[in-house]
C-alpha cells in the first residue's frame, strides 16, 4: 500500500493544498502536450523528485504491475499504429516511427501521472492534509471524516489479514478462484470483517459523542498548517506555467 513516508525534504515541507494544486496543474499540462520528448522529460523529472525527497524509487510499491502494464501498452501501440515511416515490415508485423513515438508518448504520460500521484501521497502527512483543508474553509466535520478514513485503512487491512488467517486455520481456502470460493469468501470473510468494522465505528461514535463533537461551528488546532513564502511562490509559478502552456497550445484561438 502506498503510504506517507516521514522525511525532512523540501517536498515534505510544502503545504498540502499547494501540492494538490501543483499536482493537478502538472497532470493537466501533460494532456496539453503532444510531444513524446516532453512526456519523457516529465517522467524523468518525477523520478528525480523521488531521489531529491529522500524516498527513492525502491519505495514505489506495485512497480512490477505498472512496468508490466506499461510494456503491454507499449507493444500494443507499436503493433497497431501503422502510420508513418516503416522501420520493420514483415507482412503481418509492421513497426513504424509513428507507432514507436506514440507508444513512448502514452507510456511516459501514464507513468508520470501515476508516479507523481504516488509521490504526493508519500510526501503528504494525512493529518496535515486534513488540517490544511479545514483551515482553508472546509467544515471540520468533513475533514475529520477524511482523517478517520485514512486511519481506518491500515486497521481494515490488519483485520482483513486476521479474518483470512482465522478462516484458513479452519480449512477454508481463501486463494482459489471459483464461484463457490467467492461465495464462501463473502460468507466467512466479508461478513466478519463488516461486523468488526461496525464495532470500530460504534466505539468511535460513542467516543465522539462523549467529547461533544460537532457542538461548535469552529474548532482549534494544536498545529497550524500555514502558507509560507515558498508555497505562495510555487503556486504563482505553477499558475504562470499553466497559462503559458495553454497559450502555447491554443495560441490565438483564445482571443
Amino acid at each position: 500500500m502506498i503510504k506517507y513516508i516521514e522525511k525532512e525534504s523540501f517536498l515534505h515541507r510544502i503545504n498540502p493544498i499547494s501540492k494538490i494544486v501543483i499536482l493537478f496543474i502538472f497532470a493537466y499540462s501533460l494532456f496539453l502536450f503532444n510531444y513524446w520528448e516532453i512526456e519523457v522529460l516529465a517522467l524523468v523529472s518525477v523520478l528525480f523528485l523521488y531521489v531529491v525527497s529522500g524516498i527513492g524509487l525502491s519505495k514505489i510499491e506495485g512497480k512490477k504491475f505498472f512496468i508490466t502494464f506499461s510494456l503491454s501498452l507499449f507493444i500494443i501501440n507499436v503493433l497497431f499504429i501503422r502510420e508513418g515511416d516503416a522501420i520493420l515490415n514483415s507482412g503481418i508485423i509492421k513497426i513504424t516511427t509513428n507507432g514507436i513515438e506514440f507508444a513512448i508518448f502514452s507510456v511516459a504520460r501514464f507513468l508520470a501521472i501515476v508516479f507523481s500521484s504516488f509521490l504526493f501521497v508519500m510526501t503528504t502527512e494525512p493529518n496535515k492534509l486534513a488540517y490544511s483543508l479545514m483551515q482553508a474553509g472546509i467544515p471540520y466535520r468533513y475533514g475529520f471524516t477524511l482523517v478517520v478514513a485514512l486511519r481506518f485503512v491500515p486497521t481494515f487491512q490488519f483485520e482483513t489479514g486476521n479474518v483470512r488467517n482465522a478462516q484458513a486455520a479452519r480449512g477454508l481456502s481463501v486463494d482459489k478462484i471459483s464461484i463457490k470460493s467467492l461465495y464462501m469468501m463473502a460468507r466467512y470473510t466479508f461478513i466478519p470483517l463488516i461486523r468488526s468494522t461496525m464495532q470500530y465505528i460504534d466505539t468511535l461514535t460513542v467516543s465522539m459523542e462523549g467529547r461533544c463533537f460537532g457542538a461548535y461551528d469552529t474548532r482549534t488546532y494544536i498545529e497550524e498548517v500555514g502558507y509560507g513564502k515558498k508555497d505562495v511562490a510555487l503556486l504563482i509559478l505553477s499558475v504562470i506555467f499553466l497559462i503559458g502552456i495553454i497559450y502555447q497550445r491554443f495560441g490565438q484561438n483564445l482571443f
